[in-house]
Order: C-alpha cells, then sequence, then structure tokens
C-alpha cells in the first residue's frame, strides 16, 4: 500500500472510483505546507490548465490523502512519468493529529499559468466539498472561475 495526496480532479470521489476502482480508500483531510497550488499547462482531456504545486515557503495547500494498492491507476492519467513526476511531501492531518509522507504528482517544469476549464474546475471544487475541505480553500477554488 501507498499512501497518495491529491490536490487536484483526483480529490473527487468518483473519479477516484472510475480511476482506481476499488483499490484506494480515503485517509483524511490534510495540507502541504512550502507548496502553492497554480493551474498551469494546458490539458487537451479538460481543456484548459490543470493543478500544478509549485514552491514557495509561504503558502499551503489542501487535499484529500488516500492509501492506494500502488500508483498503477493513476499514472496513464497523470502522465507519468513525462508530464508529472512523484514526489514524497509531507501532509499535515489534522484529524489524526498526525504528518505523514505520501506522494503528490507535481510537474518539475512549472508551466505557463491558464484559466481551468469549467468542468474541471467543478470536479474539483466538488472533491473539496465531498471531502469536507475547508470553507475558506474552497472559495479560493472557487476564485479561479
Amino acid at each position: 500500500m501507498v499512501l497518495y495526496f491529491a490536490y487536484g480532479s483526483n480529490m473527487n470521489l468518483k473519479q477516484m472510483r472510475t480511476r482506481c476502482g476499488n483499490s484506494w480508500k480515503r485517509v483524511g483531510v490534510g495540507y502541504v505546507e512550502g507548496y502553492r497550488l497554480v493551474f498551469d499547462g494546458n490539458s487537451s482531456r479538460w481543456g484548459g490548465g490543470v493543478a500544478n504545486l509549485v514552491q514557495d515557503s509561504t503558502s499551503r495547500v489542501w487535499g484529500v490523502l488516500f492509501e492506494l494498492e500502488s500508483f498503477e491507476c493513476l499514472d496513464p492519467y497523470e502522465g507519468y512519468p513525462g508530464v508529472y513526476d512523484r514526489k514524497e511531501v509531507s501532509v499535515v492531518v489534522p484529524q489524526l493529529g498526525q504528518e505523514l509522507k505520501a506522494v503528490a504528482y507535481i510537474r518539475p517544469k512549472p508551466r505557463e499559468i491558464k484559466k481551468p476549464s469549467e468542468s474541471y474546475l467543478n470536479t474539483i471544487i466538488e472533491g473539496a466539498r465531498e471531502n469536507g475541505l475547508p470553507e475558506d480553500w474552497i472559495k479560493f477554488l472557487e476564485s479561479h472561475r
């Protein structure tokens, strides 16, 4: 089993079921320090910029921590290893009172900032809401409309 930190569309539980079947479980909601969420590059699948993390010592990114059997179910969707890399991050999970090591998909070379498509952003916001991410984080996501 591996721990995975989702901060984009994979926070959406319906999408996780579509991509990984039943080979995962939700561990909890958490955040990583020292990164900022951006929408960059261009996804032909989604029709706009997609979520990425860039280092920023003054920022924090909220997301969902999952336990997966392996990354095989997500790698094709994340363009691993050509587009995104897998990077270990420390995830603070307040409800567990723990900081856990997990893997996040991060593009090593950030691209031009682009507006995300409405459907992509809706998928992310739906995932944030259904997992109970903080309301101020959801408002931040909504500000990208």
